[in-house]
This record gives C-alpha cells, sequence and structure tokens, in this order.
C-alpha cells in the first residue's frame, strides 16, 4: 500500500511529504511514475526509502488510492533492512499497529 504522511516540510516556498510503501520498491516505484515523478527523484533513505512530493502532489496521490499516515507510522510500517536500529523500529511497531498486520501481509514485522 503507498503512504503519505501531512505535508508540514517547507522548502522553496512549497508544502512537501513523504510518499513510501509497506509492499515494495517495485510498488512505490510505479506510483510515482503515475504522478509524473522521475526515478532520479527517489531517496534511498536507510530508515524510510521515499519520495518526497508536493501538497498538491499529495492530494492527486490519496485520490489514486494512496493511505494518508503520520510520520511515525510510516516510519513503523516501512521496511527498511538497512536501518540499524531494528528495535526502535519493533518499539514504533508495537505503539502504530499497521492496519493489515493481522491478515499476514507484513513480512517485516517478522524479519527484526
Amino acid at each position: 500500500m503507498i503512504l503519505v504522511d501531512q505535508a508540514i516540510y517547507l522548502w522553496r516556498g512549497r508544502k512537501w511529504c513523504h510518499m513510501t510503501s509497506d509492499v515494495s520498491l517495485e510498488e512505490l516505484h510505479a506510483f510515482a511514475a503515475q504522478l509524473g515523478m522521475k526515478r532520479e527523484w527517489f531517496q534511498d533513505h536507510p530508515k524510510m526509502p521515499h519520495y518526497d512530493i508536493t501538497a498538491e502532489q499529495r492530494l492527486i496521490a490519496l485520490k489514486m488510492g494512496a493511505i494518508p499516515a503520520e510520520g511515525a507510522q510510516l516510519l513503523a510500517w516501512v521496511a527498511a533492512p538497512n536501518d540499524p536500529r531494528r528495535a526502535w523500529r519493533r518499539a514504533l511497531r508495537e505503539r502504530y499497529p499497521h492496519p493489515l498486520a493481522g491478515e499476514g501481509r507484513l513480512r517485516q514485522a517478522k524479519s527484526d
């Protein structure tokens, strides 16, 4: 599922947010392409691979089916295999349970 947090980050006179996927990078890249984003805009951050999108792009993403989430929820739900703080991520998952956790869809929750 594609997730977007709140557009609260001001940069160059615009509000921005993060867009990521709790399923795969392939899903994220395909969704970003549908938004008209270039692959080179992808940020392979160790804590949360994502695209930065504007508030306007966020509204379009939500209409296309993206799910709104808080920043902490994004960090809790997204698998980031290069994040050295796995215990911290587990604590976030306990605080912000994923809406599909009971459906066996979340491999990352079991991999830590």
